[in-house]
């Protein structure tokens, strides 16, 4: 068991690795971070469902 403590001791002192830059961030992590920005409620979009039916090709 002090294996294990030593360990995560070792790896707590680590501290926390930096943020890469804007340009070597891979592109779900761009988008990650544009959603973050809108606020809750803006992503969902409201369509009468008739309209959808007729989007979809269903009607």
């Amino acid at each position: 068991m002090s294996d294990l403590r030593e360990s995560a001791e070792r790896i707590a002192r680590m501290g926390r690795f930096p943020t890469p830059a804007d340009n070597r961030k891979l592109a779900c992590e761009k988008a990650v971070a544009r959603l973050q920005e809108r606020p809750i409620g803006s992503l969902m979009e409201t369509e009468p469902w008739d309209d959808f039916l007729h989007r979809i090709g269903v009607i």
